[in-house]
């Protein structure tokens, strides 16, 4: 296991993935700080990860991951990014602040996750991340994992704020599957659909559950809804 608790990782930056750390072991952060790190052409600004994740009580600011050379692949998670091995990943007490992807995942991307898996966020603030062009301006969970959101705040984060563009659902979460219970979005912003949260049904069999959540003057510009959360293809 790689373990860092009371650790600064500043202005660090990778031509590829991981711009402060790149770890395919167990990962656990306590009471850290990530700030101004940078994956150029690649995946987690801050972290890439591929193994058991746990962070808590650890801030997130002004990370960045872009796609260099513009092949389309690049540019997830600006602050982390999870790639496979989802189960059991963790996030608790934490803050998100002004985070970029360029593609989708402002704050957190995960890739290939498995059916079964969990991914589970708790306690934390999601203000001002961004993904440029695609999905989740603070959280994108494109597989099959079951994306549990419990007692967040996200406030302020926008996906593909500018531009004539097809994409951009999600203004803070887009997932496939999850549950939101007792979270706050407010002044979320999506260019299409999804104000707040866009759950996916392209593959048919979408779960998605909620309570007592709390959303407030989120917004989506494209036609085709203004709901703060939109169920779509």
């Amino acid at each position: 296991m790689l373990f860092r608790s009371n650790s600064l990782f500043n202005l660090n930056e990778s031509a590829g993935s991981g711009g402060a750390i790149w770890a395919d072991i167990s990962f656990s952060s306590v009471n850290s700080r990530f700030e101004g790190n940078e994956a150029d052409d690649g995946y987690g600004g801050a972290l890439y990860l591929s193994g058991l994740t746990h962070v808590r009580g650890t801030t997130f600011t002004q990370n960045s991951a872009y796609d260099a050379d513009e092949s389309g692949d690049d540019g997830e998670g600006g602050a982390i990014n999870q790639e496979t091995d989802c189960a059991g990943f963790l996030v608790e007490r934490s803050t998100f602040t002004q985070n970029e992807a360029q593609d989708s995942g402002g704050a957190i991307n995960c890739n290939d996750c498995e059916p079964g898996e969990i991914v589970r966020v708790d306690g934390s603030t999601f203000t001002g991340n961004e993904a440029v062009y695609d999905a989740g301006g603070a959280i994108d969970e494109d597989n099959e994992a079951y994306l549990q959101l419990n007692r967040n705040r996200f406030s302020a984060n926008r996906v593909a704020p500018t531009g004539d563009y097809d994409e951009g659902t999600g203004g803070a979460v887009w997932m496939n599957h999850g549950r939101l219970r007792g979270n706050t979005f407010s002044g979320n912003t999506a260019r299409v659909c999804g104000a707040a949260v866009y759950v996916s049904s392209h593959r048919g069999d979408a779960r998605f559950a909620q309570r007592n959540n709390r959303f407030q003057s989120n917004r989506a510009d494209g036609a085709r809804t203004r709901w703060d959360v939109c169920v779509g293809t």
